[in-house]
């Protein structure tokens, strides 16, 4: 894809595992990489070309198994992504997602960088690890965008990218643990001990960019609301009060958690939060599984 706004000199690629769809794409003029996920047998390619994603087969096939594959970008991949532009004489600066549980960008991505240089001595190829996913990564990456639609240079867009990294964290709820079992997250047996009790686990997308499970529940959403609320105040509240919710394959489904966790947050005594909802990326979607929840904020001032 060519961009034509903003600053000419060079271009903002990011990927679909970090929340920029199709529509964010256009707006804010970024080059997207899509990561492919394999749901039910069927290849799913997000926002190829920059094209809207099929979210109803999509979401037919997560509902129906739990048998879902992703498969990281390859050298050959990055190649052609940055190749078209290097040709037109742009410089690039890649925004990654978490390169934590991937040697794509330890291997793969160095190894395209590598020789694309020696084909494009003159042409300079920036990439950065974000360190977060989905709603976790997406606010860095867009302003980064903005700042470039705005003429900054690549100097500064690198200053604001190193200043401004480990600063938001992000959390995951699945509605059961038979994605995270199929996908290699935990195992087996512990999906099927947790489904069995109804036991659902907190995953944390910490500032340092690894995804853990860093806590357990029993319960619906005001469960779920308490643990995270109790959670928060120990680690750190959203230093602007925003939270950043995204939901899987309904929106009520969101709705129906923000209306918990500001009940919750009223019981226990802390300021209202202010929230925006908005769907996650097909791959995450895809690992977490139908019915799941996300949120995401900024425990450190963002500038």
């Amino acid at each position: 894809m060519t961009t034509t706004n903003g600053h000419t000199e060079y271009v903002i690629f990011s990927d679909t595992s970090c929340g920029v769809d199709d529509v964010l794409s256009k707006k804010y003029d970024i080059c997207l990489m899509s990561v492919p996920i394999r749901v039910n047998g069927n290849d799913y390619y997000p926002y190829a070309e920059q094209k809207p994603f099929d979210w109803g087969n999509f979401l037919g096939d997560l509902k129906e198994t739990d048998r879902v594959h992703t498969w990281k970008l390859t050298s050959e991949d990055y190649k052609r992504y940055f190749r078209p532009l290097l040709e037109q004489g742009k410089d690039i600066v890649y925004i990654h997602f978490s390169g934590f549980g991937t040697n794509t960008f330890e291997v793969d991505l160095p190894s395209a960088i590598e020789e694309l240089k020696k084909e494009f001595p003159k042409r300079e190829i920036f990439a950065f690890d974000c360190k977060s996913v989905a709603q976790g990564a997406l606010p860095i990456i867009l302003r980064a965008a903005l700042m470039r639609l705005e003429n900054a240079t690549m100097p500064q867009i690198k200053n604001y990218l190193e200043t401004n990294v480990g600063k938001r964290v992000a959390y995951f709820i699945p509605e059961n643990l038979s994605y995270l079992g199929k996908y290699g997250k935990v195992s087996e047996v512990a999906a099927f001990l947790g489904n069995s009790f109804k036991i659902r686990p907190i995953l944390e997308a910490g500032i340092d960019g690894k995804m853990m499970v860093v806590a357990k529940f029993i319960g619906q959403d005001l469960a779920l609301s308490k643990k995270l609320l109790q959670r928060m105040k120990k680690e750190g509240f959203p230093v602007d009060g925003e939270i950043d919710v995204g939901y899987v394959d309904s929106r009520e489904r969101g709705e129906n958690f923000i209306a918990s966790f500001s009940l919750m947050a009223e019981r226990m005594g802390e300021k209202p939060f202010k929230y925006t909802l908005t769907r996650i990326n097909p791959l995450h979607c895809g690992i977490i599984g139908p019915g799941a929840i996300g949120l995401a904020y900024a425990l450190k001032k963002i500038v």
